[in-house]
């Protein structure tokens, strides 16, 4: 449900962006340092959409009994004390019952490793989603469950694959998946590497877009997937010579709110 917030406040407030650009860029303090003068990060890789694309025809899903691989180790959370173990496993039980991957299609569910179900789930998710037709919010409510449930399980790949499935539905599909993996970062450490590939796909998928919906969702999630202001002025350079209007505006009120926050901490 946060999701569904987030996405009705981007696209209430797009509009007001450009007017507070205008009023904003004569507050910044003299004295800031802007996000342009940052070196630039080309070196970030660019989703291999050619490789990864999905066929459009929904007539024949992938079958479910091929376990879901991962390029992406196991969480640490599926191999933990045995008492933690269990919890969890019933816990994947349940959501894997809600999203209908009941005992009727795998009879021996219960008796699989928490990985495997995990891989299961995630790919069940994926394929109804790939199949799932109208309303937005609709289609992600599965995923979306899935991921307030048990946040520290989903991988990184599972995302990767996330925003994949999302392109192929239009921007507002793929917005709303980005601010769905901006919900699930807390689940990892700050300036660990799996939070460092989450921001690279967001920066990544957002500088081959089109859509200003996906570029100005991908801002808003960087600004939440950053700890520290040094580390969101990195993930702002590739943004710093896009054209719309809309966007610049959101950077100026993202280098306003820095600002605002070092003049704070500094007194």
């Amino acid at each position: 449900m946060k999701a569904k917030y987030l996405m009705i406040n981007v696209l209430c407030f797009m509009l007001g962006f450009l007017v507070a650009a205008v009023l904003l860029h004569k507050e910044v303090p003299q004295h800031y340092t802007p996000v342009g003068d940052i070196e630039s990060l080309d070196t970030i890789p660019t989703p291999q959409a050619e490789e990864r694309s999905l066929p459009l025809d929904t007539a024949q899903p992938t079958s479910e009994k091929r376990l879901y691989t991962s390029a992406s180790p196991i969480p640490p959370e599926l191999n933990d004390e045995p008492a933690n173990n269990d919890e969890n496993k019933a816990r994947l039980l349940s959501i894997a019952q809600d999203i209908g991957l009941d005992s009727g299609i795998y009879p021996d569910l219960a008796s699989y490793e928490n990985q495997d179900i995990t891989r299961l789930i995630e790919q069940h998710l994926l394929t109804n989603l790939r199949a799932s037709q109208g309303d937005v919010y609709a289609q992600f409510d599965e995923v979306e469950h899935y991921l307030e449930a048990m946040p520290q399980i989903a991988s990184v790949q599972f995302f990767t694959d996330l925003l994949t499935q999302a392109e192929h539905k239009g921007a507002l599909s793929q917005s709303f998946a980005i601010h769905l993996m901006a919900q699930s970062v807390e689940q990892f450490e700050p300036g660990t590497e799996p939070l460092s590939q989450m921001q690279d796909i967001v920066v990544a998928t957002a500088r081959h877009s089109e859509s200003e919906l996906v570029r100005l969702s991908a801002l808003e999630s960087l600004a939440t997937m950053s700890s520290e202001q040094a580390e969101l002025k990195r993930l702002l350079e590739p943004f710093q010579a896009d054209e719309s209007a809309v966007i610049q505006a959101k950077i100026t009120l993202l280098n306003y709110h820095m600002a605002l926050a070092d003049k704070l901490n500094n007194h």
